[in-house]
């Protein structure tokens, strides 16, 4: 599943830098140079992904 969403993710981001841009500028730490922006963004939305799942989520 998760293969599947990071080559769809690739896919996406390869054909719309814009998005990748604005996905990976937020938050304040540098860029690693050594991975290009749509590889990047690809992964941030996986990781997203995965951190938003219910087993992930504290529950009070």
């Amino acid at each position: 599943v998760l293969r599947r969403l990071l080559q769809r993710q690739q896919q996406i981001y390869a054909t719309d830098a814009a998005a990748a841009k604005a996905l990976i500028s937020t938050g304040t730490a540098p860029r690693n140079g050594s991975i290009g922006e749509a590889e990047h963004a690809a992964w941030t939305a996986v990781c997203l992904a995965v951190l938003n799942l219910d087993e992930v989520l504290v529950r009070q």
